[in-house]
């Protein structure tokens, strides 16, 4: 190219704890500029590049002793970085379409190489016929062949600064996004964690199992000792701190287990419930503290207003590459039309989103008998994959 010679508060006891989350949008701003002024930037740009080529070419020129037209000289090679800067967003897309990664360096770099001369080879081409079109400005017009072999070196220069450039900016771009979507699963973590806690320690709840526990002190010492274990348990579980996202399947179990032998004994054994988790799911990783609030919401507004017996079913399941959990209740059922989503429900939503994005799902129906289900859908993997990193995409979660 210029080479020419030329959260809410919540109560727990007597203590208020409040998180106070600012929005994304707030603390990350989207710099993203508009598509005029990232046209208005690139042409700035190149014709910076075109001025500094101008000047160091009449300097050269002018030391040599030979006749130079700065104006001359300007002309011509704003023609070739004119055309340059509209090749600018093509050689981004390619940048961004086919980047080198771990892994995969041989099938990139033929396509940028082949790219690289298609783009040289455009320049030449072009600005020889504009050269032929545009009397005003005054240039080298000579064989295409020629023209383009000089130039292919500074042509190359300038696509692999483009795509190198381009490159830098989106790993900064995502850089930043994953720490901002890192800032917001932190924050729905705790959310999660607080909104489990204020379920447990709901005074009705806690003081309902404390006097279940008294009454069995000494008719049955033993089971009155087991809910004293399960409800500790319980406790630790949602205030123990923990820096990773998701927990295997057979710990979110044994958490969710905690919580149904409160429950059994608090609604006097009234509820039948099955789980059926399979062993050789139990090393599936899941959002940690994702069960107990779609269980606790089956009871809440389905099994605990209807005085007859209840079934709860649990169940988990492969499906191809896809992990579905579903839990069904035959209790009261809700109006869909006058539903509303809880927090719990809505935390639940927002992390398998920033976690898995649309490769999860959370779906909430009613049938006319009664029945509620939920059925949760997220990606299957285990923990020798490692934890999945959160994720934006489109938004494909329905309740």
């Amino acid at each position: 190219m210029l080479s020419r010679d030329a959260v809410e508060p919540q109560d727990v006891g007597a203590t208020t704890i409040t998180v106070r989350v600012m929005p994304i949008h707030q603390s990350f701003p989207d710099s993203k500029p508009s598509a005029w002024r990232m046209a208005a930037l690139i042409v700035g740009i190149w014709l910076a590049v075109g001025l500094f080529t101008t000047q160091s070419s009449y300097l050269v020129l002018r030391r040599a002793g030979a006749e130079a037209n700065w104006v001359s000289i300007f002309s011509a090679n704003a023609v070739s970085v004119l055309l340059w800067a509209a090749f600018t967003p093509a050689m981004i897309w390619v940048a961004r379409r086919f980047p080198f990664a771990r892994g995969e360096v041989a099938r990139p770099a033929i396509i940028h190489a082949a790219a690289c001369i298609a783009f040289a080879m455009a320049d030449v081409v072009l600005e020889h016929l504009l050269l032929q079109s545009l009397p005003w400005v005054h240039g080298t017009s000579g064989d295409i062949i020629s023209m383009f072999l000089r130039r292919l070196f500074p042509n190359s220069l300038c696509y692999v600064a483009v795509v190198a450039i381009a490159t830098v900016i989106d790993h900064a771009r995502i850089s930043r996004e994953r720490e901002a979507r890192a800032v917001r699963l932190a924050a729905q973590l705790t959310e999660a964690r607080l909104q489990a806690l204020h379920a447990q320690l709901r005074p009705h709840f806690l003081f309902n199992t404390l006097s279940m526990i008294a009454e069995q002190v000494h008719a049955d010492p033993a089971g009155a000792d087991r809910m004293i274990g399960r409800l500790s348990y319980l406790l630790r579980v949602s205030l123990s701190s923990t820096e990773h996202q998701e927990v295997t399947l057979e710990e979110e179990r044994e958490s969710l287990q905690a919580y149904l032998d409160i429950m059994d004994v608090r609604l006097s054994g009234r509820v039948k419930v099955k789980v059926e988790i399979p062993d050789a799911l139990n090393d599936v990783l899941v959002p940690s503290l994702i069960l107990q609030p779609l269980v606790e919401n089956a009871f809440r507004h389905g099994i605990e207003p209807v005085r007859r017996d209840a079934e709860l079913l649990v169940r988990a399941r492969q499906i191809d590459q896809s992990l579905e959990v579903l839990i069904a209740d035959n209790g009261k059922g809700f109006d869909r039309e006058h539903h509303h989503e809880g927090v719990g429900l809505r935390v639940v939503r927002e992390r398998l989103e920033q976690l898995y994005g649309a490769n999860a799902s959370l779906h909430l129906s009613s049938q006319v008998d009664g029945r509620t289900t939920a059925v949760v859908t997220m990606p299957l993997h285990d923990a020798s994959a490692g934890l999945l990193e959160p994720r934006d995409t489109a938004h494909a979660l329905t309740v």
